[in-house]
């Protein structure tokens, strides 16, 4: 799994680094960054799975990045680091599907308890993708198992009595209504 860190603060990076325990929570790598163009070029090169970001920096906002990131098809999941409780940053955060909103000062524990989460939504994100792969995976070879049915039921490889194709439809699990 892999983090970025993102504040125009270095001192406050540098704290978040420091501060957490960064492979009990299954971390393969933990970038850092200063401003929103950096953090593109992460998005971009190294597959983030969760951004730790401030709301308000210099040439482009948390929330600018979390917007581009949506419109650009990443699921990563954002925890917003602000000093500010301010509703509309809230809300904006909420629509755009952050997965957490830390008040500074910064504090450990609830950070942590805000990463949980956040790996949790990954999980269940990736847990849904490979449900969605194995359904496409499923049809298309549904539809080749009953393409064979028909292909062996008209070259008479199976017997032409209601029984034998009965079976055949229920080995194969297929949707077949057998009528006379």
């Amino acid at each position: 799994m892999n983090f970025l860190v993102i504040d125009d603060d270095m001192p406050t990076v540098d704290v978040i680094l420091k501060s957490i325990d960064w492979d009990q929570f299954g971390a393969g790598h933990v970038y850092s960054c200063y401003n929103i163009s950096t953090a593109k070029e992460y998005f971009k090169n190294e597959g983030i799975d969760i951004a730790v970001c401030d709301i308000e920096m210099p040439m482009g906002s948390g929330l600018d990045l979390l917007i581009w990131a949506r419109e650009s098809g990443y699921e990563t999941q954002f925890i917003f680091l602000t000093s500010h409780e301010r509703f509309d940053y809230a809300n904006t955060a909420i629509r755009y599907k952050a997965s957490g909103y830390v008040v500074k000062p910064f504090n450990r524990e609830m950070m942590e308890e805000e990463l949980r989460k956040a790996i949790l939504n990954v999980r269940q994100i990736a847990t849904l993708a490979q449900a969605a792969d194995q359904e496409e995976w499923f049809r298309s070879a549904k539809t080749y198992v009953e393409a064979g049915f028909w292909r062996e039921l008209f070259e008479n490889q199976i017997p032409a009595d209601r029984k034998a194709i009965e079976e055949q439809i229920s080995i194969r699990h297929l949707d077949i209504n057998a009528m006379d």
